[in-house]
């Protein structure tokens, strides 16, 4: 590699400073609690419908994305990453609608926005950095009939983030065609924040941020490149574009990422746990409903994972910590989707990462199922000794790694315990776009002065970092 990746990761890149009207509050926000099969399942169920202001700005988004991930996925443009300026690129596509008849839109707030055809486009790219989408007159061209408003779209670091998509094994096609054709089920945050997620299929998150979270995550894009390559099985949220929308005066910050909760089974119990106890429970109200996300009073049993797994995971959320605390982050929490698993389907969980339910249909060996060693996930220490005792035979120690996050039907079987169901636990660190800024500094002040101290959630990285570290480890087994 041309580069020392510590160097680089010691910079601070300038950015353009963004002014604009923040669509949100400043408050953290949770990034994926929300159980995106409640909202596939009971899209009618999700709070405010969307209105046809929501819906445009879906288009809009859905039209654009499918030009930037196109234009950028193109063999031509396949190149290395360049430090010196694809971490702060900004590409842009404008699109202009003549005889548009609708009022200011705003996500998620007040309808009433008249349709108008929108004509054809073309788009030719005049250099790296922009876009210039023309008008045409050939509407077989492009289909824009969903088009409904003129706008502008901002792709921050597209190269950046389509190396990342890469090093995920994200397929760009696939990738875009998701985003193009599912629809996106939208929610607000179960947080305090005026947030909005929206849920594309069951792998990707879209979530809309506050100006100061996406300046944030552009200053510190290069160290979590970097981070990322370097922690291939890392707990953080795995960014793969981040994007601005800019339509009819309002503007729009959007973060695609993947889920958390990315499965096919039912996530029947869900946990945001921070490490502090101050307000951390959720009402008896909010328990009646079955998308209630608890927080760390609520949990009661500890996650049984094993001492291998344990000692793995444990390590990978040292490191995750370490990073947020060098960032400059807090706030951030740990999110936990427990599936319990029915009673007769203890065995045989495997390794399903396309979220089937059911597990493998055969009953061959493991080592039978990966010959050459190329699996896509690990089986955990329990598969392996209920495959070698079925079997009648004793199998070499197979090494382990942080694959077995995810090597069970997407997560990690439980180890079995007397009495209880065996469970798959989902987990992933959520919310690190929180800097520890004068507000926050303030709030420790505030809140530290009338509460403990060392209760309360917002406290300096440093003693966040150690607390969240001591707490995670205190509640696996």
């Amino acid at each position: 590699m041309p580069y020392n990746r510590e160097i680089i990761a010691s910079i601070a890149f300038e950015h353009d400073p963004v002014h604009s009207k923040r669509l949100s509050k400043e408050n953290a926000t949770n990034e994926s609690a929300a159980d995106p099969h409640d909202n596939q399942d009971n899209a009618g169920n999700l709070g405010p419908q969307q209105n046809e202001a929501t819906r445009n700005i879906i288009s809009c988004m859905k039209w654009a994305l499918a030009q930037s991930i196109t234009s950028i996925s193109h063999p031509a443009k396949q190149r290395p990453l360049n430090p010196k300026k694809d971490f702060t690129i900004e590409t842009k596509i404008e699109v202009k609608v003549r005889n548009n008849q609708g009022p200011g839109l705003s996500c998620c707030g007040a309808s009433g926005v008249k349709r108008s055809r929108a004509p054809a486009f073309s788009i030719r790219e005049s250099g790296d950095d922009i876009m210039d989408v023309e008008e045409s007159d050939d509407e077989s061209e492009n289909d824009t009939d969903s088009l409904p408003v003129s706008f502008t779209f901002i792709d921050y670091s597209p190269m950046c983030y389509h190396h990342i998509r890469e090093f995920f094994k994200i397929d760009p096609r696939a990738y875009c065609d998701v985003l193009m054709r599912s629809r996106w089920h939208s929610t607000p945050t179960p947080g305090k924040s005026a947030a909005q997620l929206f849920f594309c299929g069951k792998d990707w998150v879209i979530k809309t941020m506050t100006n100061e979270e996406s300046e944030f995550l552009r200053s510190i894009l290069h160290r979590y490149y970097f981070f990322v390559l370097d922690n291939p099985y890392t707990l953080l949220p795995h960014f793969v574009g981040h994007h601005r929308l800019e339509i009819e005066g309002e503007k729009i910050n959007i973060i695609i990422m993947q889920n958390v909760f990315a499965t096919g089974n039912t996530i029947h119990e869900k946990y945001d746990l921070k490490g502090s106890t101050v307000g951390r429970f959720a009402t008896e109200a909010e328990k009646m409903k079955h998308t209630c996300t608890q927080k760390d009073l609520d949990l009661n049993r500890p996650i049984h994972v094993g001492p291998a797994r344990r000692a793995l995971l444990i390590d990978q959320i040292k490191k995750d910590c370490d990073f947020l605390r060098r960032s400059n982050v807090m706030d951030y929490s740990f999110l936990v989707g427990i599936h319990v698993l029915p009673t007769h389907n203890h065995r045989w969980m495997g390794n399903t990462q396309s979220g089937g339910k059911d597990g493998f249909q055969g009953t061959l060996p493991f080592h039978a199922l990966a010959l050459d060693g190329t699996i896509a996930g690990v089986f955990s220490e329990q598969q392996m000794n209920a495959t070698t005792s079925m079997y009648g035979v004793t199998q070499p120690e197979v090494a382990i790694d942080g694959r077995c996050f995810t090597s069970d039907q997407g997560g990690m079987l439980s180890t079995e315990q007397p009495g209880t169901q065996r469970e798959i636990y989902y987990i992933g660190i959520i919310d690190i776009l929180q800097e520890y800024n004068v507000r926050k500094r303030l709030e420790t002040l505030v809140i530290g002065s009338l509460k403990d101290r060392e209760k309360i959630s917002s406290v300096p990285p440093r003693e966040y970092a150690s607390r969240f570290l001591s707490f995670m480890s205190s509640i696996i087994a």
